[in-house]
């Protein structure tokens, strides 16, 4: 019997996909929520075209039970773009969900996300927390969402940044490590989070407070880089540190001369600009646990 229908935003990429199998696995009939028909796209799933920014129907929700929010436009990168995609897309879908008369709203945040944060995707990500706990929803924030597969690391389409690294240090004996004091990286583990995502929607309860859906202990980027580098390479690596504040200084300059680079200096921060606080009181009234990394 199914516990009811489960809608999952995002449901191409690499979380909303995990999220939609685990919620099919789990007894829930799920309908995709993507722009494309593509990835992990199965002949019978139930598909609604949905594009972040664009209004939406509230009828095409009307036998929703549970909706899940993991989409996120990545290719936004200035201020107009994400409010109008990113923050004010959030806003429409949950509006059309309240209208709808939605059962519970889960919206997948970050640890990027908390009050004073600066990065771009982090205040936008803050803003969809909020009208989501306007809605009664629940905000999980995952960290560096990682997996273990045939005794390997990966984490995020293609390997994302673990397969990054990894292919730096088989390639350098020497990497040059943006260095800070405070531990900054929180990571979960895919099954966990999976896990989290499940108990919070089997309970049907709103929850008042962010769950931070990450190991409770930080690593610092260098403890971080150097469990990938044993665990996936193996071989000797000199790391050499370099304040994190000079390449992204560097490359605010360069972005402000409208030069052209491959990625930000968002993306430095993004490692950087972390809550020195996080509050994890939550788990008091969950199961589910966050491994270490």
């Amino acid at each position: 019997m199914s516990k009811g229908t489960c809608a999952v935003t995002g449901a191409t990429g690499f979380l909303g996909h995990h999220i939609a199998q685990k919620m099919k696995e789990s007894g829930w009939s799920v309908i995709k929520m993507q722009r494309k028909k593509d990835r992990g796209t199965d002949s019978d799933d139930k598909i609604i075209h949905f594009s972040l920014g664009d209004k939406i129907d509230p009828a095409s929700l009307a036998d929703v039970d549970l909706l899940i929010h993991c989409a996120y436009d990545f290719k936004c990168n200035n201020p107009d773009t994400i409010r109008d995609i990113n923050i004010n897309g959030t806003k429409l879908l949950l509006e059309a969900a309240k209208k709808a008369k939605v059962g519970l709203i889960v919206f997948i945040s970050s640890m990027h996300a908390f009050e004073g944060c600066r990065t771009m995707y982090g205040r936008a990500k803050l803003a969809g927390e909020q009208n989501t706990f306007e809605q009664g929803g629940v905000v999980i924030r995952p960290g560096t969402i990682y997996v273990d597969k045939k005794n390997k690391l990966y984490g995020g389409q293609g390997g994302g940044t673990l397969q990054f690294f990894e292919k730096l240090f088989r390639i350098l004996p020497i990497v040059p490590i943006l260095y800070s004091k405070r531990p900054t990286v929180y990571t979960s583990h895919l099954d966990d989070l999976l896990a989290l995502v499940e108990e919070v929607a089997s309970k049907n309860k709103a929850i008042v407070k962010p769950i931070c859906a990450v190991n409770e202990k930080p690593l610092t980027l260098k403890q971080f880089l150097v469990k990938i580098k044993d665990r996936q390479v193996k071989k000797n690596v000199l790391f050499i540190p370099v304040p994190w504040q000079i390449p992204w200084f560097l490359l605010i300059i360069l972005e402000k001369i409208k030069f052209k680079l491959p990625f930000r200096s968002e993306s430095i921060l993004t490692f950087f600009d972390q809550n020195p606080a996080p509050d994890f009181s939550v788990f008091e009234h969950l199961k589910t646990r966050i491994r270490p990394f």
